[in-house]
């Protein structure tokens, strides 16, 4: 239905064509009326510090983040060394490689504990 400026036209709403005292009580067993209407809405996300590691991808191009003083590489995009907390820079890396990884899971539900494993999460990689 085209929406008006007052909303949305009803059509073949029941309601009584007399309103006396017992058409009135009886509004009160009245089912309610339903309107379905469209519903959207428009997010704007943003990558922030980590829109050269997107835009580098879409570009074909695999970036790095990597410490300048020790050489620490980043595979997953960071704007600061974990450890000295020192801004980092973007290197170009290989887009194939060795990636080392781990996870800590300090808590499974009874389904999965015989299959959790119990190490420290941490991505690494090295160029």
């Amino acid at each position: 239905m085209e929406e008006t400026f007052g909303g949305y036209v009803l059509h073949n709403v029941p309601f009584p064509t007399e309103l006396d005292e017992a058409a009135l009580k009886q509004l009160k067993k009245m089912a309610p009326i339903l309107i379905e209407q469209p519903y959207s809405m428009t997010y704007l996300h943003s990558y922030g510090q980590d829109s050269p590691w997107f835009a580098g991808l879409s570009n074909g191009h695999f970036l790095a983040s990597r410490d300048p003083e020790t050489g620490y590489t980043y595979a997953t995009p960071r704007g600061h060394d974990m450890y000295s907390g020192k801004e980092t820079d973007w290197v170009e890396i290989p887009a194939e490689g060795t990636v080392h990884a781990f996870t800590v899971c300090h808590f499974g539900s009874e389904e999965f504990l015989p299959e959790t494993p119990m190490y420290w999460s941490r991505w690494s990689f090295r160029v």
